[in-house]
C-alpha cells in the first residue's frame, strides 16, 4: 500500500504527467473521423469500391474522397470493435487498480499503446487488416492510461471535482492526434515512420511511472469532510451498484457517450455528402480535430461548476444538508450536457455547412464533459473506495452495449430518420439521471444510510477496522485541520 505523504512538488509533477498522457493518448481512437480520412487517402480497403462500385472506381480521386458504402461499412465495423473494446475490460481494470495498483496498470497500458502505433504503421493498401489489431491495442492501452489517472484527483482534496473533471475531460483532446498524423502524411512522411514517432512517445509512459506511488495515490482528508470518512463509509459495493442513482447514471452515461460515438461514426460520410470538393471536406475534417484541441480548456468547467454548486452557502447548514448539496451538484451540468448532445445529434438531419459548424461547437463542449461529469458524479455520490470498481463496471457495461453501434449504422442505411430519431428520444429519457437528484426525500435516505453505517462502524474493535480500511493519509502540504 502507498502510505507515505506526497509533497507539493511531487504532487504537481504526477498530476501534470497524468494530464499530458491523457491529453495525448487517453482517447486516441475517438479521432476516428480524422483517421478514416487519412486511410481513405491511402486507399485502405479501396478494393471494396473497385470490386462493387465500378462506377465510382472510374476516378481514383472520387474513390479516395467519397469512398463507397462497402468501405464505409468496413470502417464502421472496425470502429465499433475499437469502441466496444475500449472499456469492456473496465470491470477487470477497476479491480486491477484496486488490488495490483497503479504501476502495473500503467506499464500494461503503455506497452499496449506502443504496440498499437507500431501495428498502425504496418497498415497499407496491400495489408489493410493490420488496422484491426492496431485499433484494439490503442483502445485497450488508452483506456488503461486514462483510468490510471482518475485517482490523481486525490492529490488535491479541496478541489477534487475540478481535478477529476480536468484529467477526465482532456482525454478527448487526444482525438486530435490523428490530425498531426494527417499533416505528417501530407508533408511526405510515410504512415509507418509517423507512427514510429508516436510509438516512441507512448513508450515514455513506462519510465515516468517511477515517480508515482507503486500502488495508489493516498486518500487525503478535506476540511469539508466534516470528520466523516466518506472514503470508507462501509457500504458494500453491491449497495452502491444497485441503487437508483446507479441505474439512472448508467442510462445517462451510455446514451450520451453512445450518441457522441455514433456522431463520430457518421461524421465522415456526412461531410462527404455535403462537400462539393476535396478541399471543403478537408476543412470540415480539420475542424473536427480543432474541436478536440479546444477540449482541454472546456474539461475543467464541469468540475468548477460542481465545486461551486457544492460549496455555495455552506454556512449554517448541517452535515446532512452539506452532503445533500454535494450529491446534487452534478444535476445542472448533467442536464446541460444532455441538451448539448441532443443538439449535436440533431445536426445530422441537416445537410448544410452551418449544421456542421454548429455540431462541431456542440462536440467541442460535450465530448470532454460527458466523462468529466460522469466521473465527478460517481466520486460525489458513492464512497471513495468504490470509485475505481464502479467506474470499471460502468465502463464494461457501456462498452458491451456499444456493440449496438454497428447494427444502428446498418439500420440508418435503411431508415435514416427512424434510426437517428430513436437516439434523440433516448437522450430525452436519459434526463432522469439529473432530475432524480432533485428529490430531497431520496437524497436524505442516502445520507441516513451512510450515517447509520458509519455509526455501526464505530462499534467495531479498532483492530478490525484497521484490517478492513485503507489508510487515510494527509499530505504534508495540506494545512492542519481543526480538532
Amino acid at each position: 500500500m502507498s502510505s507515505a505523504p506526497i509533497g507539493r512538488g511531487r504532487r504537481w509533477c504526477i498530476f501534470l504527467v497524468g494530464l499530458l498522457e491523457s491529453l495525448l493518448f487517453g482517447g486516441t481512437i475517438f479521432g476516428w473521423a480524422q483517421l478514416a480520412y487519412v486511410l481513405k487517402e491511402q486507399g485502405i480497403f479501396s478494393h471494396l469500391c473497385n470490386a462493387t462500385s465500378t462506377s465510382r472506381a472510374s476516378s481514383d480521386v472520387d474513390v479516395s474522397f467519397k469512398g463507397c458504402a462497402e468501405q464505409d461499412e468496413t470502417f464502421a465495423f472496425i470502429y465499433t470493435i475499437a469502441c466496444t473494446v475500449y472499456s469492456t475490460p473496465g470491470i477487470l481494470l477497476g479491480y486491477m487498480l484496486h488490488h495490483l495498483g497503479l504501476a502495473v496498470t500503467r506499464v500494461s497500458g503503455g506497452l499496449m499503446l506502443t504496440s498499437g502505433f507500431l501495428c498502425l504503421g504496418q497498415v497499407s493498401k496491400e495489408s489493410p487488416n493490420w488496422l484491426y489489431p492496431a485499433m484494439i491495442l490503442l483502445s485497450l492501452g488508452g483506456n488503461q492510461l486514462r483510468m490510471s489517472g482518475l485517482q490523481f484527483g486525490n492529490l488535491f482534496p479541496r478541489y477534487r471535482s475540478t481535478a477529476i473533471s480536468l484529467i477526465s475531460g482532456v482525454f478527448s483532446a487526444s482525438a486530435g492526434l490523428f490530425f498531426f498524423l494527417q499533416l505528417a502524411v501530407d508533408a511526405g512522411i510515410s504512415l509507418r515512420h509517423a507512427n514510429w514517432v508516436l510509438a516512441g512517445m507512448a513508450s515514455l509512459t513506462l519510465p515516468l511511472t517511477v515517480m508515482m506511488p507503486c500502488h495508489h495515490i493516498p486518500y487525503n482528508d478535506d476540511a469539508a469532510a466534516e470528520k466523516s470518512d466518506r472514503e470508507n463509509v462501509g457500504l458494500p459495493l453491491r449497495t452502491s451498484f444497485l441503487s437508483l442513482s446507479s441505474f439512472t447514471y448508467q442510462l445517462w452515461f451510455f446514451v450520451n457517450l453512445f450518441s457522441i460515438v455514433l456522431f463520430n461514426t457518421f461524421f465522415n460520410s456526412w461531410i462527404s455528402s455535403i462537400s462539393s470538393t476535396v478541399d471543403e471536406a478537408w476543412v470540415f475534417s480539420s475542424l473536427f480535430s480543432v474541436a478536440a484541441f479546444v477540449s482541454p480548456f472546456i474539461s475543467p468547467l464541469p468540475g468548477i461548476a460542481m465545486d461551486l454548486l457544492k460549496k455555495r452557502k455552506l454556512e449554517g447548514l448541517s452535515s446532512t444538508e452539506r452532503r445533500i448539496q454535494e450529491m446534487r451538484s452534478p444535476a445542472l451540468p448533467s442536464l446541460v450536457q444532455t441538451g448539448l448532445v441532443a443538439v449535436l445529434y440533431t445536426c445530422l438531419f441537416f445537410e448544410s455547412a452551418a449544421a456542421v459548424y454548429l455540431a462541431l461547437v456542440c462536440l467541442m463542449l460535450a465530448r470532454p464533459s460527458v466523462i468529466a461529469i460522469g466521473n465527478s458524479f460517481v466520486r460525489a455520490r458513492f464512497p471513495g473506495d468504490h470509485f475505481h470498481r464502479l467506474i470499471g463496471i460502468y465502463g464494461t457495461i457501456v462498452s458491451v452495449l456499444t456493440i449496438l453501434q454497428y447494427p444502428h449504422f446498418l439500420w440508418a442505411q435503411q431508415d435514416y430518420n427512424g434510426a437517428q430519431g430513436f437516439i434523440i428520444a433516448m437522450l430525452i429519457v436519459s434526463s432522469a439521471q439529473p432530475l432524480h437528484l432533485l428529490s430531497d426525500t431520496y437524497l436524505r435516505k442516502v445520507v441516513h444510510m451512510e450515517q447509520t453505517t458509519l455509526s455501526d462502524e464505530t462499534t467495531v474493535p479498532l483492530s478490525e477496522v484497521c484490517e478492513k480500511k485503507p489508510e487515510v493519509v494527509r499530505s504534508s502540504a495540506d494545512p492542519p485541520q481543526p480538532a
